[in-house]
């Protein structure tokens, strides 16, 4: 039987495993000590949950691929989805024209639910407590409270069958920032980099990064205007593709430099070391989320038009010479 993560076939000698389960405990064993989340198993491309792995003898199976995620990737994609609905909510209450459906509204309440989860199950990933991190002027169980009280205000519209509800967009888009604090947080950073990617993966990630660049710089600037303008929606979209790009950015170099043996304090472009420019985006981006929390649209359009789009213009002088190191 040929055992593969996530698609790639792996050297592994089979001694005492009799069964695909014996051989998913094995690999369990692996992934644990690499920080990593077994999420299920395909064999012979039928799928099953790491729950319900079944009973079958290996003389029985041709391929087991076990599938398996990082922390990290398991948070971004839950902070990406999590954002994703609650866009979806500011555009339900925007669009809507007509009274809801009872059942749209059931819809609605379910997924806050969801939402509700969302929160201390990616602060638990990432050992982060909800009630100590602060955002604006209060902390993040906060606004999971007034997630709860507007909740309940329509479980019991849909129970009375009358009244009214307040729908405040403010409360989601305060939820989507705090989505990005997630990202943007030392324990995400804590969490990529014990995540490894292979190292053909890296480069090929990076070189996408590299050839995103100027598309970067543009959003960057479409987002300066959308703020200068007043339009905020536009600028929160433009601003999130940023960040997106930033998180894939700060993923790759954390892993390339112990896979790559790389110093970034060694790679400079006029006396400034990749580690210090690193930092400097980072900074940048801290300050980019007090700006928002502080709600200084004209400082938020400064900062990206400006500091930003002058961080990550060399970006890819630094990319060049890493390539160069490399052999790539």
């Amino acid at each position: 039987m040929e055992v593969q993560i996530n698609g790639f076939p792996i050297e592994i000698t089979l001694e005492e495993e009799k069964t695909v389960s014996d051989v998913v405990v094995s690999v369990s064993e692996w992934t644990s000590e690499r920080n990593l989340i077994f999420v299920g198993i395909e064999v012979d491309e039928d799928y099953y949950n790491i729950e319900e792995v079944p009973d079958i003898s290996i003389d029985d199976a041709k391929v087991l691929n076990c599938l398996v995620q990082s922390k990290s990737d398991i948070v971004y994609d839950t902070v990406n989805e999590g954002i994703d609905y609650c866009e979806r909510v500011i555009d339900f209450f925007s669009d809507m024209d007509h009274k809801a459906a009872t059942e749209e509204l059931e819809d609605l309440v379910s997924g806050m639910e969801w939402l509700q989860e969302v929160f201390p199950s990616v602060a638990g990933l990432l050992n982060m407590n909800l009630a100590e991190i602060r955002y604006r002027d209060s902390n993040i169980d906060s606004y999971i409270h007034k997630l709860n009280e507007f909740k309940h205000s329509i479980v019991q519209f849909i129970a009375a069958g009358e009244g009214e509800f307040n729908f405040d967009s403010r409360l989601f888009e305060e939820l989507k920032e705090i989505f990005a604090v997630f990202l943007l947080s030392e324990e995400m950073r804590k969490l990529i980099v014990d995540s490894i990617d292979s190292p053909d993966i890296l480069v090929g990630t990076l070189k996408k990064i590299e050839e995103s660049l100027p598309d970067q710089m543009k959003i960057l600037e479409e987002a300066a205007i959308a703020y200068q303008t007043g339009n905020d929606k536009e600028g929160v979209e433009k601003l999130f593709e940023f960040i997106d790009f930033m998180f894939g950015y700060t993923r790759t170099c954390y892993q390339m430099a112990p896979v790559f043996n790389l110093d970034f304090d060694k790679i400079e472009i006029d006396g400034i070391s990749l580690s210090e420019k690193n930092r400097e985006l980072h900074n940048l981006l801290n300050d980019t989320l007090e700006i928002i929390e502080n709600n200084d649209m004209i400082s938020l359009a400064d900062i990206l038009e400006y500091e930003m789009v002058e961080a990550i213009e060399n970006l890819e002088g630094y990319i060049s010479i890493i390539f160069e190191k490399v052999g790539a």
